[in-house]
């Protein structure tokens, strides 16, 4: 059987609530620019994926995915 979905195989695969993956946030930075990030616990988390129209944002490695944000 094939499956076609947006949904990540991580989450349709898990099978339970404990293999998951976690939940992201959407977050406002300094200059309105919005980013979405997987929370670490401690107040910050790591950046998922970049919410922005504005190309120069993308030039960025501020904000690329996969750097650390602190609040």
């Amino acid at each position: 059987m094939l499956l076609y979905t947006v949904v990540p195989i991580e989450i349709v695969m898990a099978e339970d609530e404990a293999e998951k993956p976690p939940i992201e946030e959407e977050v406002a930075l300094p200059g309105g620019i919005r980013v979405l990030i997987r929370p670490d616990g401690a107040g910050g988390g790591i950046i998922t994926r970049l919410l922005s129209t504005d190309p120069r944002h993308f030039l960025d490695p501020r904000w690329s995915p996969g750097s650390r944000f602190r609040r």
